[in-house]
């Protein structure tokens, strides 16, 4: 949905190129959906998906009335070309501006008791969830008994703990909670929610207020370390 194997091809985050791409895919896609679903909930999340539009590709032909997302803009296109970036005009009129789907996605900056703070975004922060469990189910270049490294002549072998807990731990600060609000996923909904209402048509007659659903919903994912304690 977000992530894609060419997020993966600098450190920290480095994976070696699947031999099955669409392995990863479909790997990428299931573990997506299974962590956002936990940490925003059924709600949030199913308002998430259902309104985020995807990216205008410039190399595919648009449809008359079909609705692209532009950096954090979402533009419907009135004629079919291809390439012709997305700019009030006979091609293209602009739906939403800073649209919020778009914000939540790529990242924006939000205030706690007058001082800046930035969620990073759904890339950032879901990098380090999907290396984390890529390592932990095993991929290409891991043995039973852990990672193989070059070595002159020889192999060497090395546990992917660390590895694994270090990029859980990375996803679980991003996505941080009531305790973490600063740079994280939840001060951004629930602070830019308390200043602008925005997510305020995203939750059931079952709860009263945005902050009610924050409070039941959302998931907080915890630490880990090498002794799984």
């Amino acid at each position: 949905m977000f992530v894609t194997a060419s997020d993966f091809n600098i450190p920290p985050y480095l994976l070696p190129s699947s031999k099955t791409p669409e392995l990863f895919l479909a790997f990428v896609n299931q573990e997506e959906a299974k962590y956002l679903l936990e940490v925003l909930g059924p709600n949030l999340y199913e308002a998430f998906t259902d309104g985020y539009v995807a990216d205008w590709v410039p190399t595919v032909p648009t449809v008359i009335g079909q609705e692209y997302g532009y950096g954090n803009d979402v533009w419907e296109a009135l004629t079919v070309q291809t390439g012709t970036t997305p700019v009030e005009g006979v091609n293209w009129t602009l739906v939403t501006a800073n649209d919020r789907w778009r914000l939540l996605k790529e990242g924006n900056r939000y205030q706690i008791d007058g001082k800046y703070y930035r969620w990073d975004g759904m890339v950032l922060a879901l990098k380090p969830l999907i290396y984390s469990k890529w390592i932990e189910y095993g991929s290409s270049d891991l043995t039973s008994n852990g990672f193989v490294i070059p070595k002159m002549e020889n192999s060497l072998l090395v546990s992917p703990n660390q590895r694994i807990c270090r990029s859980w731990n990375d996803w679980s600060a991003k996505v941080g909670g009531p305790c973490n609000p600063y740079n994280s996923l939840y001060g951004y909904l629930y602070y830019t929610n308390l200043d602008s209402g925005t997510f305020d048509d995203t939750f059931d007659e079952t709860f009263e207020t945005f902050i009610d659903y924050l409070a039941f919903e959302f998931t907080e994912q915890g630490q880990k370390n090498i002794f799984d304690i």
